[in-house]
């Protein structure tokens, strides 16, 4: 088919080959990331792990009746003692966040190409750029992100990625050109990149820290599984 005809035909096509096949893993992004605003916080951006709370300040407990400062430090370092749970509601919260995020990657990266071939008469190598155009614009995304992760703040940055990956993918249906289809694939790409990065930082805080190996292993399944669920 020549391009620039039968657009809404193409379209339906690319969502029966991407979109459609994981509808509700879009519309869970955005939803999702609102959510995570309930555990996310960190002023000026900065999460405090557990590593870093401090000791309450001398005289913290004057003026309470009943409660010396010794005694009340003594309590203080028995809750700090006291083992945190690993799958707590944010950390499960996260782990189906960063699985949807990776989700709607593999399942648009297996399909981009031959859309791109079908809807324009790209060239193979055009078909693969359109798809790989994803990956520069996460890569270029990510070595921002990582260097103003703490001045932005990792639960505005989690929602404005969310918010860009979310709305980016719904302009692949009226994309009419090959060259807006590619812009469209590097934001798209650049919005995972500040998301992905975001949440992964986040999530190190709500791991304990005698546990952080585990975590980050259980973390990591997301990831895993979203490579064997998206190309289906």
């Amino acid at each position: 088919t020549p391009a620039g005809k039968g657009a809404p035909g193409f379209a339906v096509k690319l969502l029966a080959a991407g979109l459609q096949r994981r509808p509700t893993s879009i519309l869970f992004l955005l939803p999702s990331g609102v959510a995570l605003e309930s555990w996310v916080r960190q002023p000026h951006g900065r999460q405090k792990l557990d590593t870093e709370r401090t000791l309450p300040q001398e005289g913290e407990y004057k003026g309470q009746p009943g409660r010396d400062e010794p005694a009340a430090k003594q309590a203080h370092n028995r809750d700090e003692g006291r083992p945190r749970g690993l799958w707590t509601r944010a950390f499960s919260l996260a782990i189906a966040v960063n699985f949807f995020i990776s989700l709607v990657f593999y399942l648009l990266m297996t399909s981009m190409a031959l859309y791109a071939v079908e809807r324009f008469g790209a060239s193979d190598t055009a078909a693969g750029l359109t798809a790989g155009s994803f990956v520069l614009g996460a890569l270029a995304a990510r070595i921002f992100a990582g260097k103003f992760l703490d001045f932005v703040g990792r639960r505005r940055m989690l929602l404005v990625g969310l918010l860009f990956y979310t709305v980016a993918a719904l302009f692949y249906i009226p994309a009419g050109s090959l060259g807006v289809l590619i812009t469209i694939r590097v934001l798209h790409g650049a919005a995972f990149g500040l998301a992905s990065t975001a949440i992964s930082a986040s999530v190190m805080g709500l791991i304990p820290a005698g546990r952080r190996g585990e975590g980050t292993g259980y973390f990591s399944i997301s990831n895993t599984l979203a490579t064997a669920v998206g190309p289906f």
